[in-house]
C-alpha cells in the first residue's frame, strides 16, 4: 500500500500525466435515466436544494483522496463495493438497487485532480462519481464509470482496503455477474468451471475442457442462437437462477455460503477493480467475499443477477446478525418488464429470421454483447 497522507491533493504539475477520461458505459443512460440523462424528478420528497456537507477527514493514497464526512459511524459495518467490469452492468445495479432501498445517505467519495470533472445527480443531491453512501450497519461503494488508468485503479483498490482497515469493517464484499451457456447442461457434481474472455484465456483446449471432466464455459460466437426460437427459449431457462458461485478469504464466511448451498468458484478471471480487490484478498487482513451470480451470455439482461445476488446477501446478513433485509420486488418488476419487451421483441420477428440473409447469424448476439 502507498504512503497514505491526511492532505488534499494538490493539482497536477506541468511534466505530470493529464487527466484521466474515465470511460462511462454506454447502457448508463437506460439504467440510471434519472442521473446519465438529467431527467428532473418527480419524487415530492426530493429537497428544493442540497445539503452542505462538511469534510470531516481526508485521507491521501497515491494520486486519489478518500474524503468521509458526516457524522454516521461507520466502524464494523459490511462494505460493498460496486465498481464497474467486463461483465456489464450488474454490480452497478445492485450496489445502486442496495442504496435506494435502504435510502443510504452519501457518507464519502473518492476524488482526484487526474479524473476529468464529473457531476452526478441524485435525488437532487450532486457528488462526484465514485461514492460512498452507509450506515451503521452497511457502507456501500459505487462508480458508473470505469478507470482504464492501472496506477489509479491500484490507488482506488487501496484506498477502499485503506477504509476497510481503519473502520474495522466485518468484511468486504464484491457483486458482479458471469457469463454462462445455458445450453450447456451441467456435470452431475454440479462443479462448473466458470470462464471469462480474456487475453490470457487463448487455449482452445484448455478452456473447453479441465480435469475430472469439469467443463469450462464456451465463449465462440458459433454458440450463439441462430433463431428467435432459440432465443426465446433462452428466456425460459431455469438451470441457474438463484445459483451463486463465490470466492473468500474467510473460514467463517465459507461455512456460510456452503450452508447457503453457493458453490465455490474454481477458475474465474476478473478484471479491473474488482479484481484487484480479490488478488489482494490473501493480503490485507479484510474478510473479502466476491459474489458472483449467472448472467446470460447471449442476452446480457443483468437484472436476474442482481436479484440473485440481494437474494444470497439477505441470507448470509441475516445469518451474520446484521439484520438487513433489501427488499427486490421493484427489481423483479423491472426484470419481467424487460424480458416481457424482449419477448414481444423477439416474437415479432420471422422465424429464423436470425439465420436468413437479411439478419446474419449472430447478429442479435452482438447486440446484447
Amino acid at each position: 500500500m502507498q504512503a497514505m497522507q491526511t492532505d488534499q491533493v494538490g493539482q497536477p504539475q506541468p511534466n505530470q500525466q493529464p487527466p484521466i477520461t474515465p470511460k462511462t458505459p454506454k447502457s448508463a443512460s437506460q439504467m440510471f435515466p434519472s442521473v446519465a440523462t438529467g431527467k428532473p424528478s418527480t419524487d415530492e420528497n426530493v429537497p428544493a436544494f442540497c445539503k452542505q456537507y462538511k469534510i470531516i477527514s481526508k485521507n491521501r493514497i497515491g494520486k486519489v483522496v478518500l474524503r468521509e464526512f458526516d457524522s454516521i459511524e461507520c466502524d464494523g459495518t459490511v462494505v460493498i463495493e460496486g465498481f464497474p467490469s467486463e461483465e456489464g452492468m450488474t454490480a452497478i445495479m445492485t450496489a445502486n438497487y442496495i442504496i435506494k432501498q435502504l435510502q443510504l445517505p452519501l457518507v464519502g467519495d473518492i476524488v482526484s485532480p487526474y479524473f476529468t470533472p464529473l457531476g452526478v445527480v441524485r435525488d437532487g443531491l450532486p457528488s462526484h462519481g465514485i461514492r460512498i453512501y452507509g450506515n451503521k450497519k452497511i457502507v456501500v461503494f459505487v462508480s458508473e464509470y470505469e478507470i482504464k488508468d492501472p496506477e489509479i485503479q491500484n490507488d482506488i483498490i487501496d484506498a477502499v482496503y485503506d477504509f476497510c482497515q481503519r473502520h474495522r469493517s466485518k468484511c468486504l464484499i464484491s457483486v458482479d455477474g458471469l457469463d454462462v451457456d445455458p445450453t450447456v447442461k451441467k456435470q452431475p457434481t454440479d462443479d462448473i468451471k466458470i470462464g471469462i474472455q480474456s487475453s490470457a484465456a487463448d487455449d482452445e483446449e484448455e478452456d473447453e475442457e479441465g480435469d475430472e471432466g469439469e467443463e469450462m464455459m464456451s465463449f465462440e460466437d458459433e454458440d450463439a442462437p441462430k433463431t428467435t426460437e432459440e432465443l426465446l427459449k433462452l428466456l425460459e431457462q431455469e438451470d441457474y437462477k438463484e445459483k451463486v458461485w463465490y470466492v473468500t478469504n474467510s473460514e467463517h464466511y465459507a461455512k456460510k455460503l456452503q450452508e447457503m448451498n453457493a458453490t465455490v468458484a474454481i477458475e474465474v478471471a476478473c478484471t479491473g477493480i474488482s479484481g484487484g480487490i480479490l488478488a489482494e484478498a490473501p493480503f490485507r487482513g479484510v474478510p473479502v467475499l466476491s459474489l458472483f451470480a449467472p448472467l446470460n451470455k447471449f442476452l446480457k439482461i443483468g437484472t436476474r443477477a442482481s436479484i440473485t445476488l440481494i437474494h444470497a446477501l439477505n441470507k448470509l446478513m441475516s445469518e451474520d446478525q446484521t439484520s438487513i433485509l433489501i427488499d427486490t420486488s421493484e427489481l423483479d418488476k423491472t426484470a419481467k418488464e424487460l424480458e416481457s419487451k424482449l419477448k414481444d421483441v423477439l416474437g415479432k420477428l420471422a422465424p429464423g429470421a436470425l439465420g436468413d440473409e437479411k439478419t446474419p447469424a449472430g447478429a442479435f448476439h452482438s447486440m446484447y454483447m
